[in-house]
């Protein structure tokens, strides 16, 4: 009889904004004994290093969640002269990072305000050189890994979510995502379906700390402001998608 496949789960937390709430963020999974992967933008972390301390000396991962490309160039248009300044700007805040804590994960900030995928960076240059293990779209076989991501304030909507979703062709991803097997509507959705035992071995849970408050103002604020920016989102992704098919 075979044995059943090892269950693995990460937590990864993208800290765009609002870092107060990473920090109660870990301080609730510390106390609860658990360990997760928290991925920093860099003006956010430089107005206040404190919030990172606090996190790592909890037990915690630091990651660095990069934009140093769409940074430089927004409008999607870039030669190797922008790459190269981009690289010098990824080694700088890498290092600034890695002051706190040995950062050996990265993940790209996806700006939807921006048309430049910083993912792109890595056309020409590798994150491998630069002591980086692990970049989550390029590094993890999504064909095995159920990917749960609250971009857009709702799971795994392509409609309103520009680019923190897993495609067949990105990375070592060779077949169809898991994800394309699930559909969920809401937290207790995925709640139901893991204690059904319905969820894969392998699960990947990103989140953005920003977007969950006990504070009822705060939160109402965030659904309001979320869903004003879907729409536009949809907008956009429904062009782009129209003029890609008449390319």
């Amino acid at each position: 009889m075979n044995k059943p496949a090892q269950k693995s789960l990460i937590l990864r937390h993208d800290i765009d904004r609002l870092t107060k709430n990473s920090l109660r963020f870990a301080e609730i999974e510390a106390a609860m004994n658990i360990k997760a992967s928290y991925h920093f933008r860099i003006n956010e972390t430089r107005k206040n290093p404190e919030i990172l301390i606090k996190i790592k000396n909890l037990g915690h991962e630091i990651a660095y969640h990069y934009e140093d490309l769409s940074r430089i160039s927004r409008k999607g248009r870039f030669d190797e002269s922008i790459l190269k300044n981009a690289l010098t700007t990824f080694r700088n805040n890498l290092s600034f990072f890695r002051h706190y804590y040995p950062v050996c994960v990265i993940s790209m900030h996806g700006d939807p305000t921006s048309l430049t995928d910083n993912r792109s960076l890595w056309k020409i240059f590798s994150y491998k050189q630069e002591g980086i293990i692990c970049e989550p779209y390029y590094d993890i076989d999504y064909s095995e890994a159920l990917y749960l991501t609250d971009t857009g304030r709702t799971w795994n909507n392509k409609k309103v979510n520009m680019r923190d979703k897993i495609e067949s062709g990105i990375g070592i991803t060779s077949c169809n995502p898991l994800s394309d097997c699930f559909t969920f509507c809401n937290t207790d959705d995925i709640i139901s379906a893991a204690k059904s035992g319905a969820l894969p071995n392998s699960i990947i849970i990103n989140t953005h700390p920003q977007r969950w408050n006990d504070n009822f103002f705060l939160w109402s604020a965030e659904l309001i402001m979320q869903r004003v920016k879907n729409c536009f989102k949809y907008l956009i992704i429904s062009y782009r998608i129209k003029k890609e098919a008449a390319a």
